[in-house]
């Protein structure tokens, strides 16, 4: 199963549709502030989402909850607007903030001693990260696009 959250007008083939809302080619209608999400563990092999982990109050929940219905060696596809720029501060729908070194905290070949210190603060996740992509929306919109692989914990 492939799942794209928060899914908005957005409709790759080969995807279930997730959103907050039902409409016109919403699968899934899910809160995913709300834990457990309606997956079950290691039942999905591609998770999309463009744009909506900024939405979402708790990081840790949203990376723990990624990881859990992965199945091993499952894909996480994300984009989001990052610190590096105005745009993370500037929605005022945007309730979380990422950049770069979150990426840290959930890779432990990436960052042995952050990936440590995140599993303190509730991470239970770890990935290999495949593909980092920053790049300029629009004018001092600074967007990261990552891939990366759900691997066993350390």
């Amino acid at each position: 199963m492939k799942i794209n959250l928060g899914c908005g007008d957005e409709r790759p083939a080969g995807f279930l549709n997730v959103d907050l809302l039902a409409g016109p080619g919403v699968d899934i209608v899910a809160d995913l502030n709300r834990s457990p999400w309606d997956f079950a563990d290691g039942s999905v092999e591609h998770i999309r989402a463009y744009h909506v982990f900024e939405h979402l109050t708790d990081k840790a929940a949203t990376l723990n909850e990624c990881y859990r219905i992965l199945v091993p060696g499952g894909l996480l596809e994300f984009e989001l607007p990052t610190t590096d720029g105005w745009g993370a501060w500037s929605d005022p729908q945007h309730v979380s903030y990422w950049n770069e070194d979150v990426l840290n905290y959930v890779s432990a070949s990436r960052n042995r001693l952050v990936y440590d210190y995140g599993k303190k603060s509730g991470l239970r996740c770890n990935f290999d990260i495949e593909h980092l992509h920053t790049f300029e929306m629009r004018p001092r919109v600074v967007c990261m696009n990552v891939r990366m692989r759900k691997v066993a914990l350390v």
